[in-house]
């Protein structure tokens, strides 16, 4: 009895090492460069896809011609900017009467010039609110011709000029909607200011009229001053 057991027993480890060999499933090998070669071209469709995604995102590398804006409304200006894939920022204001009020005045790339889709233009705008200058000391200070000159030059607007008895074209005052006005006075420059001038004529006092003509004065004519 024992001895079949033992025979049956090496007979199963016999049996083992060959039923082993049917039921393990061979390995295939594949070559190094093979890895390799599989890795690069994943890495490279990798690095394609996303460039050719940043591509179509942004329009990388595509340029437009920046159109002339001046003239245009605002809205006017950004709706045509829009249509460019390019943006408007109205970043300054200047006031010029020679143009329409709220209209484009300036551009920070001029017409013509081709920028990147993206690029941000900056507009300038024409205001409607004038601004006010700071009256000079030109009242008994200078001449109607150097005071008219110097206020021209800063901007101010002149009207005809008044005049009164006194000094030839010397600028006594000036005057602002009516009234008098003095140095430092804040004036609207669409607002005419007036120089008062004299004409050339003023009368004398006693003092000034011996001082002037001594004593070619007859005494017909000293009498007549004394009764006055």
């Amino acid at each position: 009895m024992k001895s079949e057991l033992e025979d049956r027993k090496k007979t199963t480890d016999a049996a083992s090492p060959a039923e082993e060999g049917v039921n393990k499933k061979p390995q295939k090998k594949y070559p190094l460069w093979k890895n390799v070669l599989v890795m690069a071209v994943v890495i490279g469709l990798f690095i394609a896809g996303g460039y050719w995604a940043s591509i179509i995102y942004t329009r990388h590398g595509e340029e437009v011609a920046v159109p002339d804006l001046n003239g245009l409304t605002v809205r006017q200006a950004m709706e045509r900017l829009d249509a460019l894939e390019l943006y408007g920022e109205v970043r300054d204001s200047i006031y010029n009467r020679q143009i329409a009020a709220g209209v484009i005045c300036g551009q920070s790339v001029h017409a013509g010039n081709y920028v990147k889709v993206g690029r941000t233009i900056f507009l300038t705008v024409n205001t409607d609110q004038a601004p006010s200058l700071v009256l000079p000391d030109v009242a008994d200070n200078m001449s109607y011709r150097e005071a008219s000159a110097k206020l021209r030059s800063m901007g101010f607007t002149l009207g005809e000029p008044e005049y009164i008895d006194g000094e030839r074209d010397w600028v006594y005052s000036v005057k602002y909607k009516g009234y008098n006005v003095s140095v430092g006075t804040r004036i609207d420059i669409n607002e005419p200011i007036r120089l008062v001038v004299g004409n050339g004529h003023y009368m004398m006092d006693e003092l000034q009229f011996e001082q002037t003509y001594g004593d070619s004065i007859s005494p017909e004519v000293g009498d007549i001053l004394e009764i006055f």
